[in-house]
């Protein structure tokens, strides 16, 4: 049973100060590179040493050690404490996951917490040796992370992407959000932001029409055409999401800050090259975005290059050699404005 904490349950014991680490076994924790949230709990995240065997653990800028403010980030983001089980022989049987939200990001359907990712992080928090349940505390917060208290002291962990076989349930109905028309599972807003415009472009670009949605699969949503033919959208939603489909949006001036000089492009009404719905040699154009590229040129006497570029978002159908429709979203680059060596 998962029971929401209080005020009074957020364990703030056992936080050593910073040269008292805990010793992690092929790790050395990056004390140059503190963070701080915005709640004003403080943490340091690890890396591993090279050529040393180290201890299993969640990967490298996926868990972080809290110094200070922990009951600080549990009031701010705590959602649930989870419960562990007695042994760590029992997880696979007696954990069930616990989801975060649903979504396709990282490819998976949702992203929440395993029977795995559970394993990781109470050893993470209690090292060798036997769970002692009464340091032991695992809590869900809001911002797709974990609290885990131990004897180790307390730490900051990423929640997993879960496949969908390791799933027994579905998205309920308040975990679904209608986009035009559509009613979706995804939690995540540039996924809900790239679905839109998924959505959008087969209405306006692409010869199948959707019909309806089907469901979530790993790393995608799958959706039904007129023609019988599936459609998946997945990592190109969050190209789709970063561009706008009206290119006035974009027009007016661009400021890039580098080695203290402040470069400035304009994006005006000449700017454009492509216009919504031209034929390029990588499909339709479906929208537009500004960009900013920056190079260092070794081997030359230039020390750097800075370009603004307008982006063209571009949608094609590819040959139809599976049972759904398949297509790709590509780009084009068109140079705005370049600086060299301070200019």
């Amino acid at each position: 049973m998962l029971e929401q904490p209080s005020a009074s349950q957020h364990p703030s014991r056992g936080l050593p100060v910073a040269n008292e680490l805990p010793d992690l076994q092929g790790w050395e924790w990056k004390l140059y590179a503190p963070n701080t949230y915005e709640c004003g709990t403080t943490a340091v995240t690890a890396r591993k040493r090279l050529l040393e065997e180290s201890e299993s653990l969640p990967g490298e800028d996926r868990f972080a050690y809290v110094i200070s403010g922990l009951a600080e980030y549990l009031l701010a983001h705590g959602v649930c404490e989870i419960a562990v089980p007695q042994y760590y022989s029992r997880f696979h049987d007696e954990f069930d996951p616990v989801i975060a939200e649903w979504t396709i990001e990282r490819h998976g359907s949702a992203l929440g917490i395993d029977a795995n990712l559970l394993e990781w992080t109470v050893r993470l928090a209690e090292g060798k040796g036997r769970i002692d349940h009464d340091a032991l505390s695992v809590y869900l917060c809001d911002n797709r992370t974990l609290v885990v208290t131990g004897s180790r002291g307390a730490f900051l962990v990423d929640v997993a992407p879960l496949k969908q076989r390791s799933l027994d349930q579905t998205p309920p109905p308040a975990e679904r959000v209608d986009i035009h028309g559509f009613v979706v599972p995804e939690a995540d807003p540039d996924h809900q932001r790239g679905l839109r415009r998924f959505i959008e472009i087969f209405d306006r670009h692409a010869e199948p029409t959707l019909t309806s949605y089907k469901h979530l699969s790993d790393g995608k949503h799958v959706f039904e055409t007129d023609t019988g033919r599936d459609v998946y959208a997945g990592s190109q939603l969050r190209h789709l999401a970063r561009m706008t489909v009206d290119e006035t949006d974009l027009r007016g001036a661009y400021n890039y800050d580098l080695d203290g000089d402040t470069h400035q492009s304009v994006w005006d009404s000449e700017t454009a090259s492509h216009a919504l719905g031209d034929e390029t040699h990588l499909g339709t154009v479906v929208g537009f975005e500004h960009i900013w590229t920056e190079k260092e040129h070794i081997m030359s006497n230039t020390l750097f290059e800075l370009q603004s570029k307008a982006k063209y978002w571009c949608f094609q159908p590819r040959p139809q050699r599976y049972s759904h429709f398949d297509f790709q979203v590509g780009s084009l680059d068109g140079k705005i404005d370049t600086f060299a060596n301070g200019s």
